[in-house]
């Protein structure tokens, strides 16, 4: 009786060994098993692996798991439940401050996503029940070595993936290519690499492990012979040919933190089989004599192949920096706030009341353990650690117990080093497929050879039941998750964008067809707030545009933004929102709480920062209050200061904005940073649009920079018409060729041809481009073309003679009608520069204008040639001879730009027109 069950027992396990290895081959391909249909799908199939263990132990219960280490995850697991009932009510603490703007209204709310913190629960069961499942199935030599290869199968896979990837093909079409990157099924390359790495560790280990047992049987000194002749020969050629794709593959994926965690790991394995091996000093010498030529050569290929790329990343990192020390820096100012942590999965809800809007889009800081102080606080950092200590420390003392050999046991322990070091650097402990990894090999370390059988007592049918019923629960659970997840329409927002371009009726159709979809996925999961706040988002899009229901689709789009709030608080989309229904619904307090709370919850994001500003300005057109004006000023403050790419437009919206506020040196205060970069651009953007005044007032807050101040006050005094004044103020600018480019170019703007020459030459700077530039500007304006002729042609004597320059002899001799020198210093300017198509189009037009329509044909022949892709050449001549009514011409280039892209609508469509039209032509006739 016992042989059977030990039979059936061995059945089972296997059974449930190959369980183990898909669910982490399903994990590695898709994304990484963090898509929430996938990771419910494993947490499901790894509960109901444990019921048939549980199912199995009431027969012959095996102990294999260490009670302490028991304990101490379960306190974890119990910590992060009793967490998530504690910070329910935490209240958010609000570090940004608006300056100088007392606000009428109390600002509160809570920390935490209740969701997302529930989520993050049902996340880490997976790798908590897959450390303790591992060895309930793996206590024989034979069924660890089959779950080591089926790894190390998996890595191969993933590895040979990632160089196909590298060469320019990218077969994985279910996700996002990412071209010229290695990233396997992966979303990054840095979690591709991740994996691979520990997997690669894990494979060098084992073929250490059979090199080193053929050499020490064998008599022969050459170790190639020794491989060749022994019977482990197609395990070591497998294994190597494994090992040295996946290095290849981790080294080809530019990982400046994988190939750092991959050293790392590979000098731990390398001390830790010289301590457990305990190896002399001769057999050290003699094993270097075997490995170092290989290792060198293995090296100077990837010095060859990949070597130049990491350098090339390393260096950048060291010129530039990275954006991981704002991330660290800002995760720790939270963790000091929030001594308890906001909750799991809370760290991209919190991050964007305390970052700069650059940061907002991260989920997460880049450094594992800082985000685990974030979501669990200082307890449960700390409450981790005593688990990694603990376990080490178990599997430290079995080690001469373990299942694993000596050299693989050191290869698993390297192999967790991969992780452990990772985790500085990106979120690998966020990602389910690299969990369950890290998990399976922790857990294969604490496995014992000798099985300790016991039979089975009551207690094990008490825990089956309770397990039961808890597998009950959990499978409901993800059940619902799933299918809320699966029921929705994909990409509802992008779609949303998408569909602004159809009518009024189609859109609100498709509207109001989505948000029944949604409601379907809603009733199957009511606890998810991205659901709600899908649906109360085109309720309310839906109320702009259908005027006859806006009332009730505001009640109903209010309805569940308010629910959406109570799980999800610090999302400031759901505020904003829900202030524009208040305002629609004319609640006033209500919108201005709820806007001035998205305020303080996202201060410093751009993306809504110009419509909460417009907000402000209804209601400041509403009361005439100066309150609201001042908070206008707020959001311009915030994205000038985050945003000084988008200076130019920020401030065209201002100027608008500025003349209902009276204290106008306050408001240039409140708006700009008093830092020279800003008030200087924005001095230059008002005088380009000839706002004399307000420029003179940013001028004032130049600071420390007498040279630019000058040049400016030089720009309004030309503006102005004081031209001694401007003088004056230019020769106190320390002259460069952007300068005097600046200067010449003002003075021709405002007819001052002579003083731009003047300047020009007296800089000493003039050369080629600043005379051509002269011209060019020139052109635009009223000067006398003789003066500029003369002009260009002592610059051309002067410096030489480009394409440029018979461009623009091309354009004055066009003005001055002289038509034959015209259309050679146009295809002059095309000689000199073959490739550039807006001087053959120029030169083109010429022809077509004064109708030598052959000749026009002739150049197109001609420079055609010169260009690698000829089809916007081809199509722009065949609509000119269209717009010619030379229906023939227009045909015959039209097929040729046919011939060079036959996807084209416009070509395609033009060419049926023109059949058409000869089919008429012909029947006319006729």
């Amino acid at each position: 009786m016992k042989v059977i069950l030990k039979n059936i027992s061995q059945v089972v396990d296997r059974f449930l060994l190959f369980i183990v290895v898909s669910i982490l081959f399903v994990a590695s391909l898709f994304y990484g098993g963090v898509d929430i249909v996938v990771w419910n799908s494993l947490l499901a199939t790894i509960v109901i692996c444990w019921f048939f263990v549980l199912f199995k132990n009431t027969k012959q219960n095996i102990l294999q798991i260490p009670k302490w280490l028991l304990i101490v995850v379960l306190m974890m697991f119990s910590y992060m439940i009793l967490q998530s009932f504690l910070l329910q009510e935490q209240v958010l603490k609000i570090p940004f401050v608006m300056q100088d703007i007392p606000l009428p209204w109390d600002i509160s709310s809570t920390t935490t996503n209740q969701y997302e913190m529930h989520l993050a629960i049902y996340n880490w069961l997976l790798p908590i029940l897959m450390f303790f499942l591992i060895p309930q199935i793996t206590y024989t030599k034979k069924q660890t070595h089959f779950f080591l290869a089926a790894i190390i199968a998996i890595g191969f896979i993933q590895a040979c993936l990632g160089i196909v990837q590298f060469l320019g093909i990218d077969p994985i079409t279910y996700l996002p290519s990412i071209e010229g990157r290695v990233h396997g099924t992966f979303i990054n390359r840095n979690t591709y690499a991740c994996f691979i790495s520990m997997i690669g560790v894990i494979s060098t280990a084992w073929l250490t492990k059979l090199v080193v047992q053929t050499v020490k049987k064998s008599n022969k000194k050459n170790i190639v012979i020794c491989i060749w002749q022994s019977r482990n020969f197609h395990k070591i050629s497998i294994l190597f040919i494994s090992t040295m794709t996946i290095t290849l593959s981790i080294f080809l994926s530019v990982s400046k933190g994988v190939v750092l965690s991959f050293l790392v790991a590979s000098l731990c394995f390398f001390l830790l089989y010289l301590h457990l091996q305990k190896i002399t000093r001769k057999q050290i010498i003699y094993s270097a004599k075997i490995f170092i030529p290989l290792i060198l050569i293995f090296l100077l290929y990837l010095y060859l192949s990949t070597f130049h790329n990491i350098y090339e990343r390393f260096s950048l990192f060291a010129e530039k920096g990275d954006v991981r020390s704002q991330l660290w820096e800002v995760s720790a100012n939270i963790s000091l706030d929030y001594p308890l942590g906001v909750g799991g999965n809370n760290f991209y809800y919190i991050l964007p009341v305390y970052s700069k809007p650059y940061l907002n889009h991260y989920h997460y800081p880049h450094n594992d353990y800082l985000q685990f102080l974030v979501e669990y606080g200082f307890v449960g950092v700390l409450l981790f650690l005593i688990i990694v200590m603990v376990w080490l420390k178990y599997a430290w003392a079995i080690r001469d117990e373990c299942v694993l050999s000596r050299s693989l046991w050191a290869g698993a322990m390297a192999s967790c080093v991969v992780l452990f070091c990772h985790a500085v650097v990106d979120f690998s402990f966020q990602i389910n497929s690299h969990r369950l990894l890290l998990a399976a090999v922790m857990g294969l370390l604490i496995t014992r050879k000798k099985v300790v059988f016991e039979a089975a007592t009551k207690s094990s049918y008490l825990i089956l039941v309770l397990f039961a019923l808890c597998t009950v629960f959990v499978s409901i659970q993800c059940f619902t998750f799933v299918c809320g997840e699966y029921l929705q329409p994909p990409k509802v927002f992008d779609t949303f964008y998408e569909n602004r371009k159809l009518s009024v009726i189609k859109q609100r159709k498709w509207m109001l067809h989505t948000v029944e979809q949604l409601k379907i996925a809603h009733e199957w999961n009511k606890q998810d707030p991205h659901l709600c706040y899908k649906i109360g988002f085109l309720y309310y899009e839906a109320s702009r545009l259908h005027f006859a229901k806006k009332i009730e689709l505001l009640k109903q789009a209010e309805i569940y933004l308010q629910k959406t709030r109570k799980t999800m608080p610090s999302n400031y989309k759901v505020h904003i929102y829900l202030a524009k229904i208040y305002f629609e619904q004319k609640r006033y307090e209500d919108a201005d709480k709820s806007m001035i709370t998205a305020v303080f919850l996202a201060p410093y994001y751009k993306g809504y920062a110009s419509e909460i500003a417009k907000y402000w300005l209804k209601r400041w057109q509403q009361t005439k209050e100066k309150l609201y004006i001042n908070l206008i000023a707020d959001r311009f403050l915030a994205l000038s200061r985050k945003d000084p790419e988008k200076l130019e437009r920020i401030l065209k919206a201002w100027s608008k904005v500025a003349q209902h506020y009276s204290k106008e040196e306050r408001w240039y205060g409140v708006i700009f940073p008093k830092k020279n970069d800003f008030a200087i651009r924005a001095a230059k953007y008002f005088l380009n649009n000839n706002k004399v005044n307000i420029a003179e007032q940013m001028v004032k807050h130049i600071k420390d920079d007498f040279s630019t101040k000058s040049l400016l006050q030089g720009h309004i005094a030309v503006h102005k018409n004081q031209l001694s004044i401007a003088l004056d103020n230019y020769s106190k600018v320390d002259i460069d060729e952007q300068s005097v480019q600046e200067i010449t170019q003002i003075l021709i703007t405002k007819k001052h041809w002579n003083e731009a020459v003047s300047i020009a030459k007296l800089s000493k700077l003039e050369n080629l481009s600043l005379c051509l530039a002269m011209v060019k500007k020139s052109l635009d304006t009223n000067i006398p073309l003789l003066k500029i002729e003369q002009f260009l042609v002592q610059c051309g004597t002067k410096y030489g003679k480009n394409a440029d320059f018979f461009y623009l002899r091309a354009v004055i001799s066009e003005r001055k009608q002289q038509l034959n020198e015209h259309i050679t210093y146009a295809e002059k300017a095309v000689e000199y520069e073959r490739k550039n198509f807006d001087y053959l189009m120029y030169l083109l037009q010429s022809l077509y204008k004064r109708k030598m329509w052959t000749d026009a044909e002739e150049k197109a022949k001609k420079y055609a040639p010169y260009y690698a892709n000829p089809f916007p050449l081809y199509k722009r001549i065949s609509y000119s001879f269209y717009r010619y009514k030379l229906n023939k011409k227009s045909l015959y280039w039209a097929k040729k730009a046919q011939q060079t892209n036959n996807n084209d609508f416009e070509i395609n469509s033009l060419i049926a027109h023109l059949k058409k039209e000869g089919k008429k032509e012909k029947e006319d006739y006729e």
